[in-house]
C-alpha cells in the first residue's frame, strides 16, 4: 500500500509539471521560429536606409543651420557675443509683437540644439567673403581635398544684401535637382508668410559648405539616409511660422521597429498567450492546485501590461542580433577576428533562451487564467479580484457606519421610536422579499425577532443614559470632583466634555474667590489710603486750635495741612481718573506724537527724582522718529506713572533699562529696574487699584499708577503689560504703528 501510495504521488508531480513543460516546448518553438525572421528584418533596414541625402528636407535642415554657422563667423569675426535675435530680428520688428519674438526665439534655440547632429554627420566650413576669417570642422587635409574625395557637397552663397545662391561645385546622385531644392531651401528652411510684419534678416558675405566624404558616407550611411522633417506651424494672429528640427536619421531601434520586429513580437507573444487557454493538459488543473498560479486578476493584468512594456526592450536585443553588434562586440572581447563567426553561436542561443523566457511569462499568464475555466467567471470573480475583495470590505465598513451613525433622542419615549423604527424596516423588508415565496413570513419571524433585540438594546441604553444623568445632577449640586468610572457605552465620548465642565466650573469658581479677595483687599486699601491723610487733617486742624502756639508752629502746620490736602486730592483726582478710564468715559484728542521723544521728555522731567534715588538711566530708543496717533496727555502720564513707580520702587544706585524699538508694524518700549524690595505680589495684580509692591504701603502713592496707566493705553488700542522674574521688574509698552 505504501508503494502504491508513492507511485501515485510521484504521478500527480508529474502530472503538475505538464503544464510547465509543454509550455516550454511552445515557448521555445516560438523562440525559434521568431529568430528565423531576423534576416527579412535585417533586408527591410537595409533597403530603409539605402537612400540618398538628396531629399528636400534634408537641403532644407542644412540650410537652417546656415543660420548656426554665420552666427558663429560673426561672433568671431568682430569679437562680439551677439545672440540670434539680436543678428537676425531687425530693431524695429523687435517690440512689435512680444508673443511672436518668444516664438521665434524658441525657433532658433531649437536649431542650435539640434546644431549637434550636423556637427556630427557633415564637415562643413563657412568663409567670409571679404575677410579671411572661417569656421570649420575639417582638418586642413580634409578641406584640401573636399572637392576630391566628397560624396556630396553643396554650398550656399550669401551676397551683401543677403541674397543665397547656390555654388557652382555640387555634388550629389542628381546634382540638377539639388540645385533646385536648394534653391527652393529659404522657403522651406527659415520661412515667414507673405502676411507676417517680421522680417529677418539673413546671413550677408559668406559661403556656406556641407560636405559628407565618400568614407563616411560608406561607413556611417545607415545613420545619414534621411532628414526627419519635423513640420511645426505656430498660430500667430493670421501668420505662419515653418521650421524643420531634429536633424539627420532614425536609431537602429526605430529602423527595426518600422521593419515590423515589434509587431511581430508581440504577436507572437499573443499567439503563445492563447495556446495557453486552449491547449489541453490532461487532469491538470495548475490555475487550481498550484498556489502560485492564482495570482489575484488585477496582478495578472499588471503583469500583462509590463511584460507588453517589456517588448521594447526586446526589440533592443534583437536590433544587436540581426544587426551583428553582439556577436562583433563578443568576438572583440575573444581578442580574434576568427572568432566573429563562431562569436554568432553562443549569441544566438542567448537570444533564444531570452526570447523562451519572455514567451513563458506570457504562458503562465494564461495558465493562470485558465482558472476562470474551472471556477466559472462568476466565482473566479469573486475569489480572485482584489475589486471584489475591496467591495466585501467596504460593505462590511459601509454597514459599521450605517449602525454607528443611528441616533436615538434619549429624552423621548424610548418605546415610542423603537415601534417606528421596526415599522420603517418591516416594510424595507416587504419591499425586498415580495419576490421570495413565504417572503411575508419571514417578514413577521424577523420583525418579532428585531422587536425583542432592540427593546434589550434600548433598555441598556437608557441605564448608561441615567449614570451619565446622575453624575450631571450632582455637578449641578456643587460637586466638582465627580467621576465617572462605568463603561457608558455611546455616552462614552461625553467623558472628556464633562471633564472639561468640571475644569470650567473649578476655573469660573478660583476666579470668584480672586475677585472677592481682591474686592476686600481694595476696600481696605481706599480706607486706608483715604484714612490716613484726612486724619492727618484732622490732627493738625485741633492743633491749630490752641491759642499758645507760636507763629512758628502754626506756619509749619499750616504746611503739614496744605501738603495732606494736597495728597488727599491727587488720591481722590486718581479715583476719579481710574474710574473714569474703567467706565471708558474719556475724551482723548489724537494727535501725530513722537512716542520716543515723549519718553525721552518723560524721562528728563522726572530726573530730579530718578537723581534722588540715586538711578542711573541707560536709554536706548532707537534714533528713527516713530509717528504714532495718541493722546499727548494720556500717553505723558502713562509714561510718567511708569518712572513715578521706578523712582519709588528701584533699589537705589541701581541701573534702570530703558529700550525703545519697532518690529513690523508694532512699537515696543520696555523699562526694566530692580526692585527695593521683593515682590509678594503677582506681577498681575499689581495693575489692579490700590496694590502697590510694598504690603506695608509706606511708600508715598495712591497705588493707581499702574492701573491709570494700564487703562489709558488700552483705550488707545495699545496695551501694558508686567513681569517679575525675582527681584527684576519689566514694564512693557505695545503700540500698533
Amino acid at each position: 500500500m505504501t508503494e502504491i501510495k508513492r507511485e501515485q504521488i510521484v504521478d500527480k508531480e508529474k502530472g503538475a509539471r505538464t503544464w510547465l513543460y509543454r509550455g516550454i516546448l511552445v515557448c521555445l518553438a516560438a523562440a525559434v521560429i521568431y529568430t528565423a525572421l531576423y534576416g527579412l528584418f535585417q533586408s527591410r533596414v537595409e533597403k530603409m536606409t539605402q537612400k540618398s541625402l538628396d531629399t528636400f528636407a534634408n537641403i532644407c535642415w542644412l540650410y537652417q543651420n546656415t543660420y548656426v554657422l554665420y552666427k558663429e563667423l560673426y561672433n568671431r569675426e568682430n569679437h562680439l557675443q551677439a545672440d540670434y535675435m539680436d543678428l537676425y530680428v531687425t530693431q524695429n520688428n523687435r517690440w512689435l509683437d512680444m508673443y511672436t519674438n518668444e516664438l521665434l526665439a524658441d525657433a532658433f534655440i531649437n536649431i542650435d540644439a539640434n546644431f549637434a547632429l550636423l556637427n556630427d554627420a557633415y564637415g562643413y566650413i563657412i568663409r567670409s567673403n571679404k575677410t579671411d576669417c572661417y569656421v570649420t570642422n575639417m582638418s586642413e587635409t580634409e578641406l584640401a581635398a573636399l572637392s576630391d574625395k566628397s560624396y556630396f557637397l553643396l554650398s550656399f552663397v550669401f551676397d551683401s544684401a543677403g541674397y543665397m545662391s547656390v555654388g557652382e561645385e555640387i555634388r550629389g546622385n542628381d546634382t540638377a535637382s539639388l540645385r533646385k531644392m536648394a534653391m527652393r531651401a529659404p522657403k522651406g528652411g527659415l520661412h515667414l508668410d507673405a502676411d507676417s510684419e517680421i522680417v529677418l534678416t539673413a546671413p550677408v558675405d559668406c559661403t556656406v559648405t556641407y560636405a559628407v566624404s565618400k568614407t563616411d558616407w560608406e561607413n556611417n550611411n545607415a545613420l545619414m539616409y534621411d532628414v526627419w522633417f519635423h513640420d511645426v506651424s505656430l498660430g500667430l494672429g493670421g501668420t505662419l511660422y515653418y521650421y524643420s528640427a531634429y536633424g539627420l536619421g532614425y536609431d537602429s531601434w526605430y529602423l527595426y521597429d518600422l521593419a515590423g520586429a515589434l509587431n511581430y513580437l508581440i504577436l507572437f507573444v499573443s499567439v503563445v498567450f492563447v495556446l495557453s487557454l486552449i491547449l489541453p493538459l490532461g487532469n491538470v488543473r495548475p490555475g487550481l492546485e498550484k498556489r502560485w498560479c492564482s495570482l489575484p486578476l488585477e496582478v495578472l493584468v499588471a503583469a500583462g501590461c509590463i511584460l507588453l512594456g517589456f517588448a521594447s526592450v526586446m526589440l533592443e536585443m534583437v536590433v544587436h542580433v540581426a544587426g551583428g553588434q553582439a556577436a562583433s562586440a563578443l568576438a572583440s572581447f575573444l581578442g580574434h577576428p576568427y572568432y566573429s563567426k563562431l562569436a554568432q553561436i553562443p549569441v544566438f542561443g542567448a537570444n533564444i533562451i531570452a526570447l523562451t523566457v519572455f514567451f513563458l511569462c506570457a504562458w503562465y499568464l494564461g495558465i493562470s487564467l485558465r482558472a476562470i475555466r474551472g471556477l466559472g467567471l462568476r466565482r473566479y470573480l469573486k475569489e480572485r479580484t482584489l475589486i471584489w475583495r475591496f467591495f466585501r470590505f467596504l460593505k462590511r465598513q459601509m454597514l459599521k457606519i450605517y449602525h454607528y451613525f443611528i441616533h436615538v433622542d434619549l429624552t423621548e419615549d424610548s418605546l415610542n421610536t423603537l415601534k417606528k423604527v421596526v415599522v420603517i424596516n418591516a416594510l424595507i423588508l416587504t419591499v425586498i422579499s415580495v419576490i421570495w415565496l413565504g417572503g411575508l413570513v419571514i417578514v413577521v419571524v424577523y420583525s418579532i425577532v428585531l422587536y425583542f433585540l432592540l427593546k434589550r438594546y434600548f433598555g441598556d441604553l437608557q441605564k448608561r443614559y441615567r449614570v451619565l444623568l446622575k453624575a450631571v445632577d450632582e455637578m449641578a449640586e456643587g460637586n466638582l470632583n465627580v467621576s465617572i468610572e462605568e463603561d457608558i457605552g455611546v455616552f462614552e465620548p461625553l467623558k472628556p466634555q464633562i471633564l472639561k465642565i468640571q475644569n470650567g466650573f473649578k476655573k469660573a469658581v478660583d476666579e470668584e474667590v480672586k475677585s472677592q479677595r481682591m474686592r476686600a483687599e481694595l476696600i481696605t486699601n481706599v480706607s486706608h489710603d483715604l484714612k490716613t491723610p484726612l486724619t492727618a487733617i484732622i490732627t493738625y486742624v485741633n492743633l491749630l486750635k490752641d491759642p499758645g502756639l507760636t507763629e512758628e508752629q502754626r506756619t509749619d502746620y499750616l504746611d503739614t495741612l496744605e501738603r495732606k490736602s494736597l495728597r488727599l486730592k491727587a488720591l481722590i483726582e486718581d479715583l476719579f481718573e481710574v474710574s473714569k478710564a474703567t467706565s471708558r468715559n474719556v475724551t482723548l484728542n489724537l494727535m501725530p506724537v513722537d512716542i520716543m521723544n515723549l519718553v525721552k521728555q518723560v524721562s528728563y522731567e522726572m530726573q530730579d527724582k530718578l537723581d534722588e534715588a540715586e538711578l542711573d538711566i541707560r536709554m536706548n530708543l532707537t534714533d528713527e522718529k516713530i509717528t504714532l496717533s495718541l493722546d499727548s496727555q494720556k500717553t505723558y502720564r502713562i509714561y510718567e506713572n511708569l518712572f513715578s513707580n521706578v523712582a519709588k520702587y528701584a533699589l537705589h544706585g541701581t541701573r534702570v533699562y530703558i529700550n525703545g524699538f519697532q518690529i513690523n508694524d508694532t512699537v515696543v518700549i520696555t523699562i526694566k529696574n530692580i526692585s527695593a524690595q521683593e515682590l509678594t505680589v503677582d506681577a498681575s495684580e499689581l495693575m489692579e487699584r490700590f496694590v502697590r509692591g510694598d504690603q506695608s504701603r509706606n511708600t508715598e502713592g495712591s497705588g493707581l499708577g499702574l492701573a491709570i496707566a494700564k487703562s489709558f493705553a488700552e483705550l488707545q488700542g495699545g496695551r501694558l503689560e508686567l513681569e517679575a522674574d525675582g527681584d527684576l521688574f519689566k514694564a512693557t509698552t505695545v503700540w500698533k504703528a
